[in-house]
């Protein structure tokens, strides 16, 4: 008498490999997700880190941060202005020797180099974007920003943008910045961002980006807004530093009610306010579905 063989028929087979790629169609979209949130979870990490980077460089050089020049491959004779006074250096140049790991520098959502060279300076700069990271070639790193070593020459890759107007204030609330009024807005002023570029100079009047990714680049530093106001992030949000070094999300339209500078928004020494932008009030526009916060 033979024995019956047990195994699974082809229908069987068939069964079971849909129903695991059923489970895999469905699972897919939430593990990217978690994905995307896990990049946000170390983003926002790195910038605590450089919260603690800007204290210490502040308590090294009298409670001031350091300036936030624009990107630049510099010369040994490049650090005397024609002026006579010395060229500030960028700001992840100057406070090295507090970090010393590039890495630091990069957002996980944008570490590509990017590839829109700027408009005006060195030619292989290149400007970054929404997933890209901004990038400048053969940067001097002077022994007095590393002195374990000599001065040496760096490539350097970055996703995070200083507020140029929070550069040179002080950090502590003492002298002028009971003037500018920092003690008012130092929890609302950003100084380190998820950003297109290494620095901006914001101002009131900047226009909202026409579409999503358009960012503007010029000599003149015009509507800086846009090098901030990118989608790397879920939910409309980036991530941002601000003066009392805390983190936390901004929605893209709370970008143009942040404390750019103390008096935000008013036009510099002028009785002048600007009011926030409508253009994204019309349903075509792609940032209507933003939140506001």
């Amino acid at each position: 008498m033979s024995k019956r063989k047990y195994g699974f028929t082809l229908i069987e087979l068939l069964v079971v490999i849909s129903i695991i790629a059923l489970l895999m169609s469905i699972m897919l979209p939430a593990l990217g997700m978690v994905k995307k949130q896990a990049r946000v979870l170390v983003c926002m990490s790195n910038l605590r880190q450089w919260g603690l980077v800007h204290q210490m460089y502040g308590d090294d050089n009298h409670n001031k941060f350091p300036g936030a020049s624009g990107l630049s491959s510099l010369t040994e004779s490049d650090w005397l202005h024609p002026s006579g006074g010395p060229l500030v250096p960028s700001w992840e140049v100057s406070m090295f020797k507090y970090y010393k790991d590039p890495t630091l520098l990069l957002c996980p959502s944008a570490k590509k180099k990017g590839t829109r060279p700027v408009i005006v300076g060195h030619a292989d700069i290149r400007i970054g974007g929404t997933f890209e990271a901004w990038f400048a070639p053969d940067v001097l790193f002077p022994a007095r920003y590393d002195p374990s070593h000599s001065d040496v020459r760096r490539d350097v890759l970055g996703s995070y943008g200083r507020n140029r107007h929070a550069g040179q204030r002080t950090w502590q609330v003492t002298g002028s910045d009971w003037i500018y009024g920092w003690h008012k807005n130092v929890a609302e002023a950003p100084m380190l961002l998820d950003a297109a570029n290494n620095y901006g100079t914001s101002l009131p009047w900047d226009e909202v980006p026409e579409y999503d990714g358009e960012i503007w680049d010029t000599r003149y530093v015009f509507d800086s807004l846009t090098r901030f106001c990118i989608r790397r992030h879920p939910g409309w949000k980036n991530n941002c530093l601000f003066l009392d070094f805390h983190v936390r999300k901004v929605t893209l339209k709370e970008l143009w009610r942040l404390k750019w500078y103390p008096r935000w928004p008013r036009d510099g020494y002028k009785e002048v306010y600007y009011d926030l932008p409508t253009v994204w009030n019309d349903p075509a526009h792609w940032m209507y579905n933003c939140p506001e916060e």
